[in-house]
């Protein structure tokens, strides 16, 4: 029942979503990739989703898709949640099941959630050249994301209040694992 009610909550909220700001430090909502690519992406905060941007740096001939993934630190939401400072730009990757999902031209927002916990949602900005290879990200799906830290994001839920929660910002294709063991 709580998962449900949860679930409803944050469907609407997500829809809401568009209105609300980035609370990031980055406060002219525009924030670059720190990898060393031959592709940068930028991304530039617009109707509620990241837009990203693509620059060439002739610095190196490896592309951030190419990026091996042993180079992202695993964070749990613990980690995340408590010093969101520590992980901005930071190559970091998470797993969870997908608790909403929200699809447009430019890109998907998921909440996310770890440990079939409600309480530990990450926000994550799925950019339109990192969606699965399989097809769309659904409700139920667990993923592993690719990315960096991006600070946090605000948004209102369902019942009024506001919810802050850690912002993750893709920069690697996301691996959809298919529907998660918990959703059954």
């Amino acid at each position: 029942m709580k998962k449900g009610l949860v679930l409803g909550a944050c469907m609407i909220t997500l829809l809401t979503l568009s209105g609300c700001g980035n609370s990031s430090s980055a406060d002219d909502k525009s924030s670059s990739s720190s990898t060393s690519s031959k592709e940068k992406k930028s991304y530039l905060w617009d109707d509620g989703y990241y837009h990203s941007t693509k620059q060439k740096d002739s610095s190196s001939s490896e592309s951030s898709s190419e990026k091996d993934v042993s180079e992202y630190q695993g964070v749990s939401y613990d980690q995340i949640a408590r010093t969101p400072d520590d992980f901005e730009y930071k190559s970091i990757t998470v797993t969870g099941q997908v608790m909403q999902v929200q699809n447009s031209d430019d890109g998907t927002i998921v909440l996310l959630w770890q440990n079939d916990d409600s309480d530990s949602l990450v926000m994550v900005n799925v950019d339109s050249d990192d969606m699965p290879t399989n097809g769309n990200i659904l409700e139920d799906d667990e993923l592993t994301i690719y990315g960096y830290g991006a600070g946090t994001q605000k948004y209102d839920t369902a019942s009024g209040s506001s919810n802050e929660v850690p912002l993750i910002i893709t920069d690697k294709a996301v691996v959809d694992n298919g529907k998660s063991e918990s959703a059954y």
